[in-house]
């Protein structure tokens, strides 16, 4: 059998992530309860990893995230996300079994020139409106960091009312924003 090579994990390069539920199925659908509970999952896995996010997008099926890691943990950060995230809406589905598909996470290391950035910026954020989901990425209620006006959101979640204990050990509220990539050599 032939082992898949290392990660090469850099500190503070930036990455398109791609994530698919086992079979595509509908596990990410966009009602409230899942929702809230992707981005408290996602403001606490950031915060907990210093991960910086850019962009994101959640479909039903899978997600999209454009990541700087500043601290080269990213494999952690996925592993503690999609544990988390997979058990959850388990949980709120009172399903049990794999959650995401066979194969790992896709990580795809950026180029430093912000172009790349960009254009995965984009492709993240466009991803609902090529996949003809909807008209326009204005329409998706889905979890996104697409804004109207093009501006960074400060986005918040509570403490989802299922799966989560009520111990101190997780705060009632998460808080996070997105931020503008870096570009080398410009400022």
């Amino acid at each position: 059998e032939r082992m898949t090579p290392p990660r090469l994990i850099l500190t503070g390069a930036t990455y398109l992530i791609t994530q698919r539920t086992l079979r595509r199925m509908f596990k990410l659908r966009p009602d409230a309860e899942i929702k809230n509970l992707i981005l408290y999952l996602l403001g606490l896995a950031t915060q907990r990893y210093g991960i910086e996010l850019h962009a994101f997008q959640f479909t039903s099926n899978h997600f999209h995230l454009v990541v700087k890691d500043v601290k080269r943990w990213l494999p952690r950060f996925m592993q503690w996300f999609n544990s988390l995230l997979a058990r959850a809406v388990n949980y709120y589905y009172r399903e049990s079994g794999e959650f995401w598909g066979r194969r790992a996470y896709s990580s795809v290391r950026l180029p430093k020139d912000g172009s790349s950035t960009t254009e995965k910026i984009v492709y993240t954020l466009a991803n609902v409106t090529k996949a003809g989901l909807v008209e326009s990425h204005r329409e998706w209620p889905g979890v996104t960091s697409f804004t109207p006006d093009g501006t960074l959101a400060v986005f918040r979640a509570t403490k989802p009312t299922f799966f989560f204990s009520t111990s101190e050990r997780w705060p009632a509220e998460v808080e996070f924003t997105t931020t503008l990539p870096e570009v080398e050599g410009k400022t």
